[in-house]
């Protein structure tokens, strides 16, 4: 009888022992989740972070991210946030009316006002269906600056220390990864930009300040939409500062439409797409598609290649 006793004990005391992986299995780990305003600022942060956080960029493809503004439930869950990465330079207008928890909010840019860009150029239009809006005196993206990108990640890389210091080596080797591929982007931009000279160049928007001042230094800027047919003045216009600034080539930051390309080859100036990058591209990533755009700047001589998507 005894014997049994005892074979009842440890019978017992073994399926207690082992079932307490299977209780440890059954635990979550919960991760920081991260909120950002626009896509460089995810892909940044996802690099550096790797699996240790949850990035979440909540701004629909198409969207303007620096004129959208958030519902109340995505705006509750910005607000709940462990960190919100904001670019600085008065990006993503919503920010300016709406309260965020302080000591959460990082500003990526706030170590670079310094390079902040003011403009004159203040002229109220829209974006595709979106309401009218003004580009205000300080332009606003700075990732187009490689160098200013880099700090933007070094400050993201920052914040995650602070907020993971368990994770602090990997951290510092995945930005250490990014880095160096930000700093492949601003040497064939330079290239680019020698190879180019002073050779001027039109925009079709005001959002290339960064990517000018840095590494195409004769740019100037128009307000026209690709998916728009600039009217009969605005071409008029245009053959007005072609007298002065002769260029033979137009940064756009989505194809514009087929008459207007037609109409601007006959006006011997080439259309180049140079993706901005604010929002998600439908395919690859930030890396991916800056080398895709110094591409489309490197064959600037083509004619077809030159607005693909």
């Amino acid at each position: 009888m005894r014997r049994k006793s005892l074979n009842k004990v440890f019978i017992l005391i073994f399926l207690i022992v082992g079932n307490v992986p299977l209780l440890a299995d059954t635990q979550t780990t919960t991760v920081p989740v991260v909120y950002t305003v626009n896509y460089p600022l995810q892909y940044f942060a996802e690099r550096i972070s790797g699996e240790f956080a949850e990035v979440i960029f909540p701004i629909p493809i198409g969207e303007d991210p620096a004129y959208w503004t958030p519902d109340e439930a995505t705006l509750l869950q910005y607000q709940q946030a462990d960190l919100i990465l904001i670019n600085g330079a008065n990006y993503a207008h919503w920010l300016t009316t709406i309260s965020l928890p302080i000591n959460r909010l990082v500003n990526t840019s706030q170590d670079v006002k310094d390079r902040y860009i003011y403009s004159a150029d203040i002229v109220t239009h829209t974006h595709g269906p979106g309401d009218k809006h003004s580009h205000n005196n300080l332009t606003t993206n700075v990732w187009l600056d490689m160098m200013i990108a880099k700090e933007q990640a070094d400050s993201i890389a920052r914040s995650f220390i602070k907020l993971m210091p368990e994770h602090k080596d990997t951290l510092q080797q995945n930005l250490q990864l990014l880095l160096a591929d930000l700093n492949g982007l601003d040497i064939a931009l330079q290239n680019v930009g020698k190879s180019l000279a002073e050779s001027p160049i039109l925009a079709s928007h005001p959002v290339y300040q960064y990517l000018s001042r840095r590494y195409l230094s004769n740019m100037q800027s128009l307000h026209w939409e690709p998916d728009k047919m600039p009217e009969l003045e605005e071409w008029q216009n245009m053959a007005v500062i072609l007298q002065q600034h002769p260029a033979k080539w137009m940064l756009w930051e989505a194809p514009p439409l087929n008459e207007t390309t037609e109409s601007l080859l006959k006006m011997g100036v080439k259309p180049v797409v140079f993706y901005t990058l604010s929002n998600r591209p439908l395919n690859g990533d930030f890396i991916s598609i800056m080398n895709e755009n110094i591409k489309r700047l490197k064959s600037r001589e083509c004619l077809s290649n030159c607005i693909q998507n």
